[in-house]
């Protein structure tokens, strides 16, 4: 059996996880994420969704 997705605390995840678990097609998700900087970290990995209670950062570039 697969997991339908990996939703984790995102000072968990690591670029290695991150990409062993996309290799598996498994999406993986961040909660919550309300510093800048680890969004921007969350995306360059290529974090599939991120939850913070911060929408407003998110829709930053």
């Amino acid at each position: 059996a697969q997991a339908d997705a990996v939703m984790l605390y995102y000072k968990l995840l690591t670029p290695g996880l991150v990409r062993f678990l996309q290799e598996r097609g498994v999406p993986v998700y961040a909660y919550t994420v309300d510093d800048p900087r680890a969004i921007r970290r969350l995306r360059a990995m290529g974090v599939h969704v991120i939850a913070s209670n911060r929408p407003e950062l998110l829709l930053q570039g």
